[in-house]
C-alpha cells in the first residue's frame, strides 16, 4: 500500500513539473469568432482557499491576449463575476482581459461592468480534490478597452486543466 501511495505522489509531482507549462485548454466564441488558448491554473498565494486560471492565445513572445479568472473556490458551482481586484479584500470572483503586443506591452484592457449581472458567470462543473483537475464553462461581457472594440463578449466558453503550484 505504501508503494502505491508513493507512486501516486511521484506521478502527481511529475504531472505538475516545471517543464509542463501547458496544463489545460480554454476555448470560447470571442465576439463571434473562435478563440482557442492554453491555460495554467494555480493556487492564489495570498488566499489559499482560491485558485486562478490564466488563459492565453498567440505567441507569448509576440502579440497575444490573456483572460484571467481569479478567486475561484475549490468546489463545483456557478459564480457570478464581479468587478474586483486580484486582492484579498473580498471573495468575489473576478476577471481581467488584456491584449499584449511584442510580448510585454499591454495595448488594451477590459473588465466586468460595474453592476454585476448573472449572465456574466464562471461555472465549475467538475473538481477533483485528489488530482486537482478542473473543468467548467463561462460567459462574459467585458467593457473598457482603450482600443476597439469597447465591448468583448466571450460566449460558450469552456476550460479544463489541472491546478499545479510549482
Amino acid at each position: 500500500m505504501k508503494n502505491i501511495i508513493l507512486f501516486l505522489i511521484f506521478t502527481l509531482a511529475l504531472s505538475c513539473g516545471r517543464d509542463n507549462r501547458h496544463r489545460g485548454d480554454t476555448n470560447a466564441l470571442k465576439n463571434g469568432e473562435n478563440w482557442d488558448g492554453f491555460n495554467e491554473m494555480r493556487p492564489m498565494n495570498s488566499m489559499e482557499e482560491y485558485f486562478y486560471i490564466v488563459s492565453a492565445t498567440g505567441e507569448i513572445s509576440g502579440n497575444h491576449d490573456k483572460l484571467s479568472i481569479f478567486k475561484l473556490p475549490y468546489e463545483e458551482g456557478r459564480h457570478t463575476v464581479h468587478r474586483t481586484g486580484n486582492n484579498t479584500i473580498d471573495s468575489l470572483v473576478g476577471v481581467a482581459y488584456v491584449t499584449i503586443a511584442g510580448g510585454d506591452q499591454p495595448t488594451g484592457g477590459w473588465n466586468v461592468p460595474e453592476i454585476p449581472d448573472s449572465s456574466n458567470y464562471v461555472e465549475i462543473t467538475f473538481y477533483d480534490e485528489c488530482t486537482q483537475e478542473v473543468e467548467g464553462f463561462f460567459n462574459l461581457t467585458l467593457v473598457g478597452g482603450p482600443i476597439p472594440p469597447d465591448t468583448v463578449h466571450f460566449e460558450n466558453g469552456h476550460f479544463e486543466g489541472k491546478i499545479c503550484d510549482d
